[in-house]
C-alpha cells in the first residue's frame, strides 16, 4: 500500500502527539508466554468496572496488514488513502497506513473515548518508560531476571502460566487496576500544575509534585505559581488558553509591555497597571 509521508516528517499525522493522557499497562514477554491471555482477563475485568480499555497489539512481522487485498478498503488504501474506514452498525474500523507511535496511539485512543490503555507487546519501547506499568509474563526463570533488569517505572508482577496460576493471574490484574486508579489521579493532578517544573516547591517538578497529590501528600495550593497566580498583574493567553508563569516572569512582562506603551502619542501609564496579551493566529479574523 502507499506510505505517505508524515506532515511533520517524523511519523505522527494529525497531531496526535502530545503528554501523556492515558494510564497505561504494557504485558510483555516472550512468544507463547501467556500474554495474550493475560491481556483478556484485564481487559474483562476493566470493562466489568465500568472502564473504557483501548487494546493495542504489537506485530512486529514485516509487511503486515490486518486487510486483506481484494476488499474495497484495501482498494481505497491502494488508491491512495491515507486513512481508510469501514463502517458498520455494530463496529467500525480504522485502518492507518502507517506505523503510530505510543503516544499517538494514545491520543486517538483518548480522542475516540478510552480511558486506559493495554498493550501487548511493545518490549523495547515500554522497557524504557516510566510511565507504563509492565506485567512480566514468563515461562522461564531466565526470561524474567531478563525483563526485570531492564525496566524501569512500575513492574506490577511476573506471569508464569501453567497449573495453579490462576490466583496469580487474579493478583496481578487487580495490581494493573490499582496501578491504573493511581495513575488516572496522578494524571488529573498533572493537569491542574503549570508543568514549569520552577524547582520552588519541595518535589522540585512537576511530576513528583502530581504524584505527591495523587497520594494526598499534596494539595494543588502548595504550588507556588499556583498559589502567585491571583497577584500577577500580567496574563498571557495563546491560542485560547492561558499560558502560566512566575511572578518574575509576569513582572518582566508587564513593564516591558508598558515600558512600550507608554511611549505612544497620546498614552498615559501610571505604572501601576494591570495588562493581558492575548496571541491570535493569522487563520482568526474578526468577525463583522
Amino acid at each position: 500500500m502507499p506510505k505517505a509521508d508524515a506532515p511533520n516528517g517524523k511519523g505522527s499525522p494529525m497531531g496526535l502527539g502530545g503528554p501523556a493522557r492515558l494510564p497505561k499497562v504494557a504485558v510483555i514477554g516472550r512468544k507463547k508466554s501467556g500474554k495474550t491471555s493475560l491481556v483478556e482477563a484485564l481487559l474483562r475485568e476493566l470493562r466489568r468496572r465500568g472502564h473504557r480499555p483501548a487494546a493495542v497489539k504489537h506485530i512486529a512481522e514485516k509487511g503486515f496488514s490486518i486487510d486483506r487485498a481484494g476488499t474495497d478498503t484495501w482498494r481505497h488504501s491502494e488508491a491512495g488513502a491515507e486513512i481508510s474506514m469501514a463502517a458498520s452498525e455494530g463496529q467500525t474500523a480504522i485502518i492507518l497506513n502507517r506505523e503510530l507511535d505510543i503516544a499517538s496511539l494514545e491520543a486517538l485512543a483518548s480522542a475516540i473515548g478510552a480511558d486506559s490503555m493495554v498493550l501487548e507487546g511493545f518490549s523495547a519501547k515500554v522497557l524504557e518508560d516510566e510511565g507504563v506499568g509492565k506485567i512480566i509474563c514468563a515461562a522461564r526463570a531466565e526470561d524474567a531476571e531478563y525483563y526485570s533488569a531492564r525496566a524501569k517505572g512500575k513492574v506490577i508482577g511476573v506471569y508464569s502460566p501453567g497449573p495453579g496460576s490462576a490466583d496469580a493471574l487474579n493478583g496481578l490484574v487487580e495490581g494493573a487496576i490499582a496501578f491504573i486508579s493511581g495513575e488516572r489521579a496522578r494524571l488529573a493532578a498533572r493537569a491542574m500544575l503549570p508543568g514549569l517544573d520552577c524547582g520552588r516547591c519541595e518535589w522540585g517538578s512537576c511530576d513528583r509534585m502530581a504524584r505527591a497529590i495523587s497520594e494526598g501528600m499534596a494539595g494543588a495550593g502548595d504550588c507556588e505559581v499556583i498559589r502567585s497566580k491571583p497577584s500577577l498583574r500580567a496574563e498571557i493567553i495563546v491560542g485560547g488558553a492561558e499560558v502560566p508563569i512566575q511572578r518574575f516572569a509576569s513582572e518582566i512582562i508587564r513593564a516591558s509591555v508598558l515600558g512600550m506603551v507608554s511611549k505612544l502619542k497620546g498614552v498615559s501609564i501610571r505604572g501601576d497597571e494591570s495588562i493581558r496579551i492575548e496571541v491570535i493566529g493569522r487563520g482568526r479574523a474578526a468577525s463583522g
